[in-house]
């Protein structure tokens, strides 16, 4: 299960991402795979930083993301 280093948590949700999450990069954690968060467009100065975490249901959010979203209200079907 893939889990975003603390830092990533200060990224703000939203459905108009300027930010893309890259996975496999090289130079991770003991030298294994890491990843990128870059900006898909220009920000300027004073702008918010947006990632899209997906289209998961409302408990996944909850459970590994700390939060619930109103974009994402849908009820999980884990039965």
């Amino acid at each position: 299960m893939m889990h975003m280093a603390p830092f990533a948590d200060l990224l703000n949700f939203g459905d108009q991402p300027n930010l893309g999450y890259y996975e496999g990069c090289v130079g991770g954690l003991g030298g294994g795979g890491g990843f990128t968060i870059e900006a898909t467009e220009e920000i300027n100065e004073g702008e918010e930083v947006n990632y899209f975490y997906g289209d998961n249901c409302k408990s996944y959010f909850k459970i590994h993301y700390g939060f619930e979203s109103e974009l994402n209200d849908a009820a999980c079907d884990w039965g």
